[in-house]
């Protein structure tokens, strides 16, 4: 809850907001967290680490390094303009001259992991796969990678720059053309090599190259290949070092500890398991991050699944000439 309190005999007021959920290790050990950036729902802050948490308000959702205030107004925006750090003692986040104060005394902690996914039903995973082609191409904003959804999954993209003229196109070549072979590599070697070349491609607070490269990440989780996705997570967060945005960089750091936000799992979940009911409300939620940030992680979802399931088939084609 949010509660106003007055402060001595002064007009000035405390704002607290009371934690409800807080993302596991989210705060580390750091005393001093730096103000990173504002939106009108939650703010980011950051350590001498790079170490990164956003508070936000009820309706974000959970996260791997959200605290989650347990009410649903606003933030004082006022009052976060001019803060600059917040100091961590006494289970408090209290804001440098003290109008700002996070409770964190009462914060539960949540701590759900990308390795807990059930295994899928297979048959059900191709209706859903097929459902998840036939909503990218209705709804698919042109500029996002789920336009490559198609060419994942069937090889049928076509000539991309005549269904996107505008610079977006250049992106989904590039991408298009690093994740061409790499099927074939990891039926090969179980490795995903070359993705790197996609680091912090695009723009924004997390740029397109990064959001598919999560994806990526959560489709082998998705495929029970826990081992090569965190293998492959920890090789991108070592390589992104200095090379995307700090909020990138920081999610690369917790899918490496196999933790994504709420939305993600929920999804990865749904989907291979007999649950249509769930499936537009789910799709929505994921869809509606930031601009292109969900599509483009779906579409980073749809490959690496795409890519495991191509393994099999190759090592299935192979085993008769390994038998003789």
């Amino acid at each position: 809850m949010m509660e106003v309190m007055p402060k001595t005999t002064s007009e000035r007021k405390i704002q607290i907001l009371s934690i409800g959920i807080m993302a596991a290790r989210a705060l580390v050990s750091s005393p001093i967290w730096r103000v990173l950036s504002v939106y009108d729902r939650s703010f980011y802050c950051i350590d001498d680490a790079e170490n990164i948490i956003c508070v936000a308000l009820n309706g974000i959702g959970r996260g791997p390094f959200t605290l989650l205030c347990s009410g649903n107004e606003r933030f004082p925006a006022e009052i976060l303009k001019s803060i600059k750090h917040f100091t961590l003692a006494g289970g408090r986040f209290v804001a440098e001259g003290a109008d700002l104060i996070l409770d964190l005394t009462n914060a539960s902690t949540w701590e759900e992991s990308l390795l807990d996914l059930r295994e899928d039903q297979r048959d059900w995973l191709e209706i859903d796969l097929a459902w998840l082609t036939h909503r990218a191409s209705l709804s698919a904003p042109q500029e996002s990678l789920s336009w490559l959804i198609p060419d994942f999954l069937f090889g049928c993209g076509g000539d991309l720059r005549e269904k996107n003229k505008r610079i977006s196109s250049l992106l989904h070549e590039r991408v298009s053309r690093v994740t061409k072979n790499i099927a074939k590599d990891f039926a090969m070697t179980g490795r995903a090599r070359g993705l790197d070349q996609l680091i912090g491609l695009g723009y924004g607070l997390t740029p397109s190259g990064d959001d598919f490269l999560a994806g990526v990440v959560m489709g082998f989780h998705k495929m029970q290949k826990h081992r090569q996705a965190i293998l492959l997570a920890r090789h991108l967060y070592s390589k992104a070092q200095g090379k995307t945005t700090t909020i990138s960089l920081a999610f690369y750091r917790a899918l490496a500890d196999g933790r994504v936000a709420e939305p993600y799992l929920l999804f990865l979940d749904m989907i291979g398991r007999k649950e249509p009911a769930q499936r537009e409300h789910l799709f929505n939620r994921l869809t509606h991050f930031g601009g292109t940030s969900g599509w483009d992680t779906l579409a980073g979802i749809v490959f690496g699944i795409s890519t495991v399931q191509q393994s099999f088939k190759q090592s299935n084609e192979h085993l008769p000439e390994r038998v003789c």
